[in-house]
């Protein structure tokens, strides 16, 4: 699943789903605006997880995300792809965001929604970090393999920051 990325190669072309077309200035998640996260079904089910500053936290989400999945039918490529974007989610709201936060995984058949929120109300950017510099891919590698991102302020004071997955359903 995971290969080294050559200096200057796109990213974003590596991944399990077609490349997009590239984005090299920073922007918010929704140029000029915050998105909401999608509604999701009435058959949706929702796993609420609360994290403080723990080093195991990305992996403890992920850990659970692959079981709430685990009974869902997920094609492995979508199951590895959500698995990274919880992943990348995670570690950065430990990096930029305030503890605790929060995780909320809701699935319904073909989908799940990943949310997080915490309280620093600085919205999130999608960038390109040079090949020099050892951190910032974290929503570029979201944007590439989340069917659906964005970014939203609460009236608290937070924000939530959200990655929508679609695989096909059997049946």
């Amino acid at each position: 699943m995971f290969r080294e990325i050559a200096a200057g190669e796109d990213d974003a072309g590596s991944m399990s789903r077609p490349q997009k077309p590239r984005r090299d200035e920073a922007r918010p998640s929704a140029p000029g605006s915050t998105r909401l996260a999608p509604a999701s079904p009435a058959d949706a089910t929702t796993t609420h997880l609360t994290f403080g500053s723990e080093a195991d936290a990305a992996s403890r989400a992920r850990q659970v995300l692959t079981e709430v999945l685990a009974g869902l039918s997920v094609p492995a490529p979508a199951l590895e792809n959500a698995r990274l974007v919880i992943t990348e989610l995670v570690a950065n709201a430990l990096i930029h965001g305030t503890v605790p936060f929060d995780v909320e995984i809701t699935t319904w058949p073909g989908a799940a929604l990943v949310t997080v929120a915490d309280t620093n109300p600085t919205l999130p950017e999608l960038r390109r970090a040079p090949s020099t510099e050892p951190h910032g891919r974290g929503l570029v590698i979201v944007d590439a393999l989340a069917d659906d991102w964005g970014v939203s302020g609460s009236a608290s004071g937070g924000k939530t920051v959200w990655a929508r997955l679609v695989w096909p359903v059997e049946g």
